[in-house]
Formats: C-alpha cells, structure tokens, sequence
C-alpha cells in the first residue's frame, strides 16, 4: 500500500497497512534540518502520533508548509508532507476555499516523478482526491467496487479504503458490500479484506439503527457495540468508529464515555480515543477511521 530513511518507512513498506504510523525514532544520521522539518508539519498539522489522525482543521498556514513540504526535493520531508495530507483529505480537514485544487496541483508532480515511495503515497492523495470528486452516492459505490479485488503494488490499500468509503454510502454501499461478501462462497476472497467488508456492513447497519433511535437508545446501542469478540485491527478501528459516533452525541454520552476510558476490556488505542472522545474539539474534523 524505496527509500529506507524516512519518518514512516517501516509501515510504508507493509504491503497491509494503510497509512505509516508517524513516528519520531527517525534513522541515525538523518539530517537534522530535515528532521526539524518533519516535527514542524506534524505540529503545524495538529497531528496526534497516538491517534494517528489530525485532530483540527488545517488552516491555510498549515497547508502551504505543507504544500511547500511536498515542493521541497528531499524525501523524508516529502514523504512525511504527503501522508499527512491523505489525512487531512480523508478527514475532511483542509481549509475552504481552493485549498483542495492547490493541494492537487502541489501532488502532480510527485506522483509521476519521485522516489518510489513519495510516488506511491502521492498516488493515493490523488485518488483519495478522486473518490471525493464523485458526489452521487450511487455514482460513488460503482466507481468503489472494482477495487475491492485491487492487487498489485499497493492493490491491498485500494481495497481496504474502498471498504471503508463504502461503508460511508449507507444503502448504495450496502449493496455492493453485501454482493462482495456473498460471493465467498463461489471464489476465494482475501480473509482480511472479508473481514473489513463484513465490519463495514455492522458500520451501516448499527448507523441505520442509531438514525431510528431517539438519544438515549442511540447511545446505549452505540456504547453495546464498542466492545468486538476479538482485539483484531479491524476489530479496533471499529470500536473507534463507534467512539467517534458516541463524540457527537456528547453532552448525552459523557458519562458513558467516562465509564469507557476506565474499561479494561477495551484496548488501549480505544481507550485513547475515548479520552479524545470527551474533549471539547473532538467533532472539528472527521476521524481517521
């Protein structure tokens, strides 16, 4: 879903995650001017290492460093820029105006001439950018399909976004999501991309249910679902789906959320973003998940 020096190398190279995991523990020898670099657009970024998302809208200051970092010919920084703007596409954090057509311009060029790695991650704004563009929900779901059978270099990260943008698309994602699912039985299908597919179809389903319910019931089934048979990543991003649910129905949900951040069957990444859950900037941007 190259180089060896950059902020996120490790799981930019793990052919099933979707995005590297920010991390500072930057190589021995890295040069300091571009390590300074990379903490600044993460900072500036308002991104949070152990959410592993942005927790603030961008403001056009923060995307112009970024964009400059993109412009900047040294790889690590590029790199680092790149991801963070997935996030910030993704999560809906950019700022107004022609933000999103500066950010495009910006990515054109490291997409067809970088190093392997910037140009991977850079392919990916653009698409994130290009699924945003189809605004019919129909129009969106037949444009997903397809790439739930993505292979290729980075085919498992298509795959595994076009679940979760299904999942965003209620009843018209529903169909395409329930056809994937039910043909198990005739092929062979990717047990982790099932997997996805078939917590994709509970996203909906328990979404459906909390639009018919009034408050109180909306929160009591909301807070049933946080806990998962397993601690499975996808398990995980789940049960932080679910948090984020629980986020906007705050002030209702607090003691709820409280109960949870005290809760040891949950994992820790859950538990970390049940506490960000009960801050008061929790619902500024989309989650990552």
């Amino acid at each position: 879903m190259g180089i060896a020096v950059t902020v996120a190398m490790v799981a930019a190279l793990a052919p099933t995650t979707t995005q590297p995991q920010p991390t500072f523990c930057l190589p021995e020898g890295t040069d300091p001017a571009d390590r300074s670099a990379i903490m600044r657009l993460y900072d500036v970024s308002s991104f949070d290492r152990t959410l592993n998302m942005i927790t603030r809208p961008l403001d056009a200051d923060a995307a112009g460093q970024l964009r400059a970092g993109v412009a900047s010919g040294r790889p690590q920084v590029q790199l680092s820029a790149v991801v963070i703007l997935a996030y910030a596409v993704k999560q809906d954090a950019l700022p107004g105006g022609n933000a999103t057509v500066g950010i495009a311009r910006a990515i054109a060029p490291v997409a067809e001439s970088c190093t392997d790695t910037v140009r991977l991650h850079a392919r990916r704004v653009q698409w994130i950018l290009r699924v945003k563009s189809v605004e019919d929900p129909a129009a969106r779901a037949a444009f997903l399909a397809p790439l739930l059978n993505e292979r290729g270099v980075d085919g498992v990260y298509y795959a595994y976004e076009a679940v979760d943008r299904l999942s965003e698309l209620g009843s018209d994602g529903e169909r395409v999501l329930a056809s994937f699912v039910a043909e198990e039985t005739k092929r062979s299908i990717d047990p982790e991309i099932l997997g996805r597919a078939r917590w994709a179809l509970r996203k909906i389903s328990l979404s459906r249910q909390v639009e018919r319910s009034g408050p109180a019931d909306a929160v009591a089934a909301l807070v049933a679902a946080v806990h998962t048979p397993t601690h499975r990543r996808m398990e995980s991003e789940f049960s932080r789906w679910v948090v984020e649910q629980l986020a906007r129905r705050r002030p209702e949900a607090d003691s709820q959320l409280r109960g949870l951040v005290r809760d040891d069957g949950l994992t820790d990444d859950v538990r970390e973003a049940v506490r960000f859950a009960l801050t008061d900037g929790s619902t500024l941007v989309r989650w990552a998940w």
